[in-house]
Order: C-alpha cells, then sequence, then structure tokens
C-alpha cells in the first residue's frame, strides 16, 4: 500500500498536508521492559510490541488486519468506517477526503 498507493502525489499531498501518522506494528518482536508488559482479560501476559499492538488493535477496534487503516479525531474515535488493503488510488484518496470531511464537521458541532 504505502509504495503503490501511498506515493501517488494526491495520497502523499492529502497525508501530508491534513494528517499526523501513527502505525502499529504488530509483528515486531522486540521485548519491551516489564513495566511495559500488558496483561489480557484472560491473564495472559504479553511482553513484545507486536503482540501488545496487536491486542490493543483487537480490544479497541475490532480488528487485526493489515494493513488496516483507521482515521481518528483527536480523541481517538473513528472519523470514518475503517479501510482495509485496497490499491484503489482513488478510493484512497475518497477516503482520505471522508476524513476530513468528517473532521470538519464535528469541529463545527463543537
Amino acid at each position: 500500500m504505502e509504495a503503490r498507493v501511498w506515493s501517488a502525489p494526491e495520497v502523499l499531498a492529502l497525508l501530508r498536508d491534513d494528517y499526523v501518522i501513527i502505525a502499529l506494528y504488530s509483528d515486531d518482536k522486540k521485548q519491551l521492559p516489564e513495566s511495559d508488559w500488558v496483561t489480557t482479560e484472560s491473564g495472559k501476559v504479553l511482553k513484545s510490541l507486536g503482540k501488545i499492538n496487536s491486542h490493543f488493535a483487537r480490544t479497541r477496534y475490532g480488528a487485526n488486519a493489515q494493513p488496516y487503516y483507521l482515521l481518528l479525531d483527536d480523541r481517538g474515535e473513528l472519523l470514518v468506517p475503517p479501510r482495509g488493503y485496497d490499491l484503489s488510488v482513488p478510493g484512497f484518496v475518497a477516503f482520505l477526503e471522508s476524513g476530513i470531511a468528517a473532521w470538519e464537521a464535528r469541529k463545527t458541532e463543537k
């Protein structure tokens, strides 16, 4: 996605000018210090960054697909429905623009 969709000039411009990008890597095997470990509801202790990120994505957003794009407001709430793997540049532009429109609408409601 990053190489084939994000590299499109119209996508790059929106990402650069209108978004803060945050990435959760669920395949990162780096073990964290014990103070950062997470214990799940079932009692399993998650020690690696990837497993903790994966658990967060599943419990907070109900999915752990890769890639899985979320457009969030400043409180971490979804602006529009998430988007998975799809190489359509016009579709991704529409997704990003819908997030901007939702953000603008929320700002006027406040």
